[in-house]
C-alpha cells in the first residue's frame, strides 16, 4: 500500500482521532463518533486513506480527457 497522506495530515489525523475518542468526557453519544476517531487513528498511522486515493484517480482520469495541446481558441490558426 503506497503512502499519500503526509506527515502533517497524519499528525492533525492522529490527534484528532484521540481528542474524538474522548468525546465520552464531552458527554457525547460515543458510537459514532468512537468509530470516527478509530478511523482517523488508523488512517493517520497507516499513511494511506482510500478516500484520498479514490479522489485522485477520479482527477487523473478527468485530467487525462482534456487536451494537453490542443488548439488555442481565437488564434491565427483556427481562422
Amino acid at each position: 500500500m503506497k503512502r499519500n497522506v503526509v506527515l502533517l495530515d497524519r499528525t492533525f489525523r492522529m490527534a484528532l482521532g484521540m481528542l474524538v475518542l474522548a468525546s465520552p468526557l464531552l458527554e457525547l453519544p460515543t458510537y459514532p463518533f468512537n468509530l470516527l476517531g478509530l478511523i482517523l487513528i488508523g488512517t493517520g498511522f497507516a499513511g494511506y486513506c482510500p478516500i484520498y486515493d479514490l479522489l485522485s484517480a477520479m482527477s487523473s482520469s478527468h485530467d487525462a480527457k482534456r487536451p494537453v495541446n490542443g488548439p488555442k481558441h481565437g488564434s491565427a490558426a483556427n481562422v
